[in-house]
């Protein structure tokens, strides 16, 4: 028989020592807590769903759990029965987990509400970059209370920090370089998530645009990765800027025997028709033909229409391709193409 000062009992189980049946308590309290904040997150998660206002915020439910347990563990420290400085020692770093995990887990859901509200108002798809931003602001911020709350200055941190930065930001050159042209862009509007950009040699839809590099999907499907300098000192076309839809021209000629009055009437009348009937042109816009010059076989002119987007147009003009040289050729209308005169002298 033990004797009853060395005799704990926990959950049944019996104990040698009080160090045993203190690290089983705070390691059971750890762990349940554990479990009930896993279950929170995923239940908040729920929550968020059910609401068509936040249908697009989550948390991440592990963050919220891990959140528990350092909680469970702070309330349980004191059945560790280490030396004094040992607890104090443990008491402050569950207390700074506490608090930076708790102002992290805030940030998250900060920075994607701000994400749906800047969407909301705006109608622009939120960049990765907004919600890192947030991210990181806030979660400096619980850095700092985090180190004030377990008893230590922040002012000697700020000033390693100030020299530490000098030193990281020669380290890390490329990278800030890249992030603060993140923010420039961020910014500057000039440049959104689901805008059709063409720069150099490539083009596409801009799919997001994180801390460090921009996504671009082409038309192929395949994601092209621009580090954010190289974006901001690249010469850039946004078709979506000003507005979305655009003007097509489509350019050719017809014979110089033809009725231009009558080219020009049928050429109205078949763009209208096209128009009607496809999707993505732009159907509040009158087509328009405008006559350019004498070419060498024949008139060049060109019909003008619009369409909704940047990649619109090329069902528009493969669809008034079809629609323009069957409709010439039940009127006959001649749409000439180049020859070439060989004249071959005889040298006998």
């Amino acid at each position: 028989m033990l004797p009853k000062q060395l005799k704990f009992e926990f959950l049944g189980h019996i104990f040698r020592n009080r160090q045993e049946y203190g690290i089983a308590v705070f390691g059971f309290y750890s762990v349940l807590f554990f479990g009930v904040g896993l279950l929170i997150g995923i239940l908040i998660n729920l929550i968020f769903k059910s609401f068509k206002t936040t249908s697009k915020v989550s948390i991440n439910s592990f963050f919220v759990g891990l959140w528990s347990a350092f909680l469970g563990a702070y309330i349980s420290s004191d059945y560790l029965y280490i030396n004094k400085r040992a607890h104090v020692v443990v008491d402050r770093a569950i207390l700074f987990g506490l608090v930076f995990l708790g102002f992290y887990i805030i940030s998250t859901i900060i920075g994607e509400i701000i994400s749906l509200y800047v969407k909301s108002k705006t109608r622009e798809v939120p960049s990765s970059i907004l919600k890192a931003s947030i991210v990181i602001f806030v979660s400096v911020i619980g850095l700092f209370i985090a180190f004030q709350s377990i008893g230590l200055s922040i002012t000697p941190l700020i000033t390693t920090l100030g020299v530490g930065t000098v030193v990281i930001g020669l380290a890390l050159q490329d990278t800030l370089s890249n992030f603060l042209s993140g923010f420039y862009i961020l910014l500057s509007k000039n440049i959104r998530v689901g805008d059709y950009i063409k720069f150099d040699v490539y083009e596409g839809y801009v799919e997001d645009i994180y801390w460090r590099t921009t996504h671009v999907r082409t038309l192929s499907g395949n994601v092209i990765v621009i580090p954010n300098s190289k974006l901001t000192s690249s010469v850039i076309t946004n078709y979506h800027l000003p507005y979305e839809n655009m003007t097509v021209v489509f350019s050719f000629s017809v014979g110089y025997k033809e009725d231009l009055d009558r080219v020009e009437t049928l050429l109205v009348e078949i763009a209208k028709d096209v128009i009607n009937r496809v999707e993505g042109a732009d159907k509040s816009f009158t087509p328009i033909v405008r006559y350019s010059s004498f070419g060498a076989s024949g008139i060049n002119l060109s019909l003008v229409v619009k369409v909704e987007e940047f990649v619109s147009q090329y069902l528009i003009i493969h669809e008034l391709l079809k629609a323009i040289k069957k409709r010439f050729d039940q009127e006959n209308i001649e749409i000439p193409y180049q020859t070439i005169n060989v004249i071959l002298e005889n040298q006998s």
